[in-house]
């Protein structure tokens, strides 16, 4: 069934979240490559033969110039703490 209109000239941009992945996936009707850490107890990691390992993910931390206070670097090191965990990149 299509939407109404509603009055509004332009195109209209759907954006896929994680919850929406999520969802789909749990339904049956979708497939998502997510890190280990954030699968849902209620999902199970396919771990098929026929099925290619990922590749690597390249992040990146930035931060600006003139941050050099103790807050800041505090605050610099969790956030590497969190984004940067090296047990799941094994």
């Amino acid at each position: 069934m299509p939407l109404p209109p509603i009055g509004i000239d332009g195109p209209i941009a759907l954006q896929k979240t994680l919850v929406s992945k999520l969802a789909a996936v749990k339904a049956g009707i979708g497939l998502s490559a997510i890190p280990k850490r954030i699968v849902p107890p209620d999902l199970v990691a396919a771990r098929e033969y026929y099925l290619s390992d990922l590749p690597p993910i390249k992040s990146l931390l930035c931060a600006r110039l003139g941050l050099e206070t103790e807050k800041a670097a505090n605050l610099i090191k969790q956030l590497s703490m969190l984004f940067f965990d090296r047990s799941d990149s094994q």
